[in-house]
This record gives C-alpha cells, sequence and structure tokens, in this order.
C-alpha cells in the first residue's frame, strides 16, 4: 500500500499511515442510526428500511418521527461528496438526498438539548461523506529494522487516522525503550563474559565480568584528571573516587 504520511519518534520507531481499502461502512451495523440516500449512482445505506422512494421515506418519517431524531440529508457533488444536514445553498451541484434518522433510545433522552442532537446528526453525516470519498487510513508502526509492531486500520479522516497514530506510536515507545537498553547490556556482557565462567554462580560471573570492564577501561593521566596539588581533583574526588567513577562510566558506555 502507499504511504501517505510518516511520524518518526525519537526512540526509532515509525509509523507510516496507508491508505485502508477495506474500510467497512459507518454506521451499517447499528441499528439506532439510519442514513438514507436516494440519489442517483448511489446505494441506499439503509437498504430501505425507511422505504425506497421520496414518497415512502416521506411516510416513514410521519410515523416514526416520536422514536427518531430526523434530519434532511443534503449532498454537495462536485470532484468528491460532501454530505451535511444543512443546505449547500448551490442549485447546481447539491440538493436533498435523504434523511438522517438516529434512534432517540440509542442516542438522547428527550431532555437533551437540541443542540446536542443537531451536532451529532452533522458529525454522522460529516463521517459518512469522507468515506464516501474514501478517505479511509490505518497505520503500520515499524521499528529502526523495517520490523512490523503494530498495525491498526478504519480509521475515517486523516486527522482521526494522524491522532490514533501518534498515541499508540507513544504507547508503543514506552516499551520498546526499556528493551533497547536491556539489548545494550545484553550485549556488553556477552563481549566480556569467559567460557571459564560457564558453572559459576551467577552473581559470580557478574563480578567477574565487571572485573574485566574494568580492567579495560583506558588509563587517565594526571593532567587529563585536572589534578591540582592545591585543589585535588576537579569536583573534589579523590584518585580512588576518580579512578572508580571511571570504571562505572565505562559500564555504563559499553
Amino acid at each position: 500500500m502507499d504511504t501517505v504520511d510518516t511520524i518518526k519518534h525519537a526512540s526509532g520507531l515509525i509509523a507510516r499511515i496507508e491508505y485502508d481499502q477495506d474500510c467497512p461502512q459507518p454506521y451499517e451495523d447499528d441499528d439506532g442510526t439510519r442514513i438514507v440516500i436516494l440519489a442517483r449512482h448511489y446505494s441506499d445505506p439503509a437498504r430501505g428500511a425507511c422505504g425506497s422512494t421520496p414518497e415512502d421515506v416521506a411516510e416513514w418519517v410521519k410515523e416514526n418521527e416520536s422514536d427518531w431524531y430526523i434530519f434532511p440529508l443534503f449532498m454537495f457533488e462536485h470532484s468528491g461528496v460532501a454530505l451535511s444536514i444543512a443546505d449547500f445553498g448551490d442549485r447546481w451541484d447539491s440538493g436533498q438526498v435523504g434523511i438522517i434518522a438516529l434512534k432517540r433510545s440509542e442516542w438522547y433522552d428527550t431532555k437533551t438539548a437540541e443542540d446536542s442532537i443537531r451536532k451529532s446528526a452533522a458529525l454522522v453525516a460529516e463521517e459518512f461523506g469522507r468515506w464516501m470519498n474514501g478517505e479511509c487510513f490505518g497505520y503500520v508502526i515499524e521499528d529502526e529494522d523495517g520490523g512490523h509492531v503494530d498495525s491498526c486500520w478504519g480509521f475515517i479522516g486523516m486527522d482521526y487516522a494522524m491522532e490514533r497514530a501518534q498515541e499508540e506510536l507513544e504507547r508503543k515507545a514506552e516499551a520498546y525503550q526499556p528493551r533497547t537498553k536491556l539489548a545494550d547490556i545484553g550485549e556488553a556482557i556477552a563481549a566480556y563474559r569467559s567460557p571459564d565462567d560457564v558453572g559459576l554462580p551467577i552473581p559470580e560471573q557478574l563480578r567477574l565480568i565487571a572485573d574485566r570492564m574494568e580492567e579495560d577501561a583506558p588509563s587517565i593521566s594526571m593532567e587529563e584528571t585536572g589534578y591540582d596539588e592545591n585543589a585535588g581533583f576537579m569536583g573534589g574526588q579523590s584518585a580512588d573516587e576518580l579512578a572508580h567513577s571511571q570504571a562505572e562510566a565505562m559500564k555504563l558506555k559499553r
């Protein structure tokens, strides 16, 4: 699939946003939402549940308006499709094509403000219009080597897909970074482990490995330490403290 956009994380993980060619129709199995479109060249999402002609739909509205919030559905078609519960005001490329019905028992109670209900219906129309336009996406998260970490599909709208991909990328990175550090530690232990260590208790093996790492640490001249006869070592460290710090730093470095 073609990558539409990419999100890179400091951990090395990458999220690729791709088109979802198999995104299911929104609200298809939602008994509380009916989207009716009676326009040429388009199939009715409600599959005739509210009627197959404008007259049938008008009759259904009269019989069911006590149980459903019902809004007119307008379509603007010009190099793409847009749906709205408000008239687009273009007599050439737009007009009413059906209705959106929200079941009262499923969406809101009778005390809900009409403004909230209208906003929900408007969002349903907008989302379905995006789906009709093919604005459907998914994301694939990969590691630095291109290995698959996670993926998810079925997001309608580019902004929504980017938002969800970013959230999941952050969650995966939290788990990914510690694994990277553990891998580095494992490599360091393997590099300083000796065949003679096999069979020894684990604590003893680790002590021997630490000793070898300390012996491998490069020596530092007195000038490089910043030693002063009167002030001692920089930072007030004694010679023993500095040597210990150097060894610890080498452990971290490796």
